[in-house]
């Protein structure tokens, strides 16, 4: 008897659960979204995104990226990007300050970077891949504990083929990105998986982003070597 009220407690869960679940418009998931960085204006805060690609079959050509972008101010910055592909690793460090911009390469020295100039678009050909279908989905997928916090998560479904206008061939790929708000509506987390076909080709590309508030961010003009 114990048993079967058990069972009948984890049912009533789920049902719980998927009670939550509901299709939403556009319009109600993009005020929630663009709502959701106004809780970050004016405020120190970092940004960390991971990606993770590879191609079936093909382990050689798996990659993987980390970037920590923190925010100290409006014009302040600091960026971090390491990333590893066929077992080669690299890293890259950028400080911007107002108008100025220093970047170093693994342990290389710091070195103040020459202001770019931008360059005028060409006439160069490229391939157009045509869009011949295009379906999007608005999830609310409901409520749970997400870092001891309570969060609301959504989720956005897009379905989507081209043909390729140089050899014909159909890519067929879906995306999947789930959102984490808190009660505040501020965006913690999202989370985004996309399959593309392509012939017996299937790529998978999973890119996660994660929100924190810090107001101890301090960035500062690092030390430049004298002799270069």
């Amino acid at each position: 008897m114990k048993k079967i009220l058990w069972i009948v407690l984890i049912l009533f869960g789920y049902i719980g659960v998927f009670a939550q679940e509901k299709t939403i418009e556009q319009a109600e998931f993009d005020a929630v979204y663009q709502n959701s960085f106004e809780k970050l204006k004016g405020k120190s805060h970092r940004i960390i995104i991971t990606t993770q690609s590879s191609v079936e079959g093909r382990p050689q050509t798996d990659y993987s990226s980390k970037t920590v972008l923190e925010f100290a101010s409006p014009t302040t910055s600091r960026t971090t990007y390491e990333s590893s592909f066929q077992s080669v690793n690299k890293k890259t460090e950028t400080i911007r300050i107002g108008g100025k911009t220093y970047t170093r390469k693994e342990s290389d020295a710091w070195k103040e970077e020459s202001p770019k100039v931008k360059s005028q678009p060409g006439n160069k050909l490229t391939r157009v891949d045509n869009e011949v279908d295009n379906q999007i989905e608005y999830k609310f997928l409901g409520s749970e504990k997400l870092n001891n916090q309570s969060v609301n998560r959504y989720a956005k479904i897009a379905g989507k083929k081209l043909v390729s206008s140089a050899n014909n061939k159909e890519t067929l790929s879906i995306t999947t990105t789930k959102y984490w708000f808190n009660e505040d509506g501020m965006l913690l987390k999202s989370d985004m998986e996309m399959e593309n076909r392509t012939g017996e080709m299937v790529f998978h590309t999973r890119l996660t982003q994660i929100w924190e508030l810090d107001p101890n961010i301090k960035i500062i003009a690092p030390t430049l070597d004298p002799t270069k």
